[in-house]
């Protein structure tokens, strides 16, 4: 089927009529760079095409709640732009819960107003914007179990060879001398940010972060 043949279909699934969306889905093709391949068979378009007649064919039933499962799963860089574009500035999707599962970190950071991650079966919610910004990954070289009698030392996140320091506590001078004093290296430090790919991957090696589970 073309692809306004899909868009006709799956209207009429819902009892919808055609001349009801018409409008609508004049416009949903015009945003999505689609008028003139409303014709065309699905089968024929490329992946980020069809990906998007898939999007019209949801919108077009105007259902409130809207799941996305990977949605720029195989798609190139301009097509998963035009996306970027369609979902964070588009009229067409006010009022509308939409849910994306992606791995891709950086789309779902650019367009969607909340951030969930999942691991082990449970779900977290991190507000990325809440994000402490004052972690210092240290990676030592040394028993780190010396450390746990210092108080303010003792709270703090420990794994393997590395300490988590949060200097608007300590000053980086301090915990470096508390470790010369105590024997123990520095062998590498690392400023922690809130870009959202580094989160995810020090949230799934259990670094502690503020999250609701």
């Amino acid at each position: 089927m073309s692809v306004l043949e899909n868009i006709r279909f799956f209207a009429n699934l819902r009892n919808i009529p055609f001349s009801k969306i018409k409008s609508l889905t004049d416009k949903l093709l015009k945003s999505l760079c689609l008028q003139d391949k409303k014709d065309c068979l699905v089968e024929s378009l490329s992946r980020g095409m069809q990906q998007k007649t898939a999007l019209i064919c949801t919108l077009i039933t105007e259902t409130p709640i809207i799941f996305l499962d990977e949605p720029t799963l195989g798609l190139d860089i301009e097509s998963i732009n035009q996306l970027k574009q369609f979902f964070t500035a588009s009229e067409f999707i006010n009022n509308k819960l939409i849910l994306i599962t992606s791995h891709n970190l950086g789309f779902v950071r650019d367009v969607a107003t909340k951030q969930l991650f999942m691991k082990d079966g449970r779900i977290y919610d991190i507000d990325l914007k809440n994000i402490n910004n004052n972690i210092y990954k240290i990676k030592i070289d040394g028993n780190n179990d010396l450390l746990a009698k210092y108080e303010i030392l003792s709270k703090m996140r420990k794994d393997d060879n590395c300490i988590y320091v949060d200097i608007s506590q300590i000053k980086l001078s301090e915990i470096i001398g508390i470790l010369e004093q105590e024997n123990i290296y520095v062998t590498d430090m690392i400023k922690m940010n809130n870009d959202i790919e580094n989160i995810y991957l020090d949230f799934i090696k259990n670094v502690d972060y503020d999250v609701n589970g």
